[in-house]
């Protein structure tokens, strides 16, 4: 099991960052696969929701698929995870210094 040193002043702005990177892996692995076989109505559609702040699109757990979640609800049990776990302990100052 891996510990990640979060202070509680950047955990929420960690927090969407993880999503903004999941979302651009998302992303990438759909240009990555070739051109889509999309309609143009499909492929709209799929870009609207892609950028779409109020939902969180990631990869499934299991499987090729993907899930679609509340964002809001999603960064409440991020935020419910770290703060629950022992996998995360807080630090004094911000860890994430250099990190792209």
């Amino acid at each position: 099991m891996t510990t990640v040193k979060i202070n509680k002043k950047n955990h929420v702005q960690l927090l969407f960052l993880y999503i903004e990177l999941v979302k651009n892996d998302v992303i990438s692995n759909l240009k990555r696969h070739g051109q889509l076989n999309l309609t143009y109505d499909e492929n709209t559609a799929l870009f609207e929701l892609l950028h779409n702040d109020k939902i969180i699109i990631r990869p499934a757990d299991k499987g090729s698929g993907i899930v679609v979640l509340n964002a809001d609800t999603y960064v409440q049990s991020l935020e419910n995870e770290m703060l629950s776990s022992n996998s995360y302990t807080e630090t004094e100052k911000d860890t994430t210094v250099g990190v792209p």
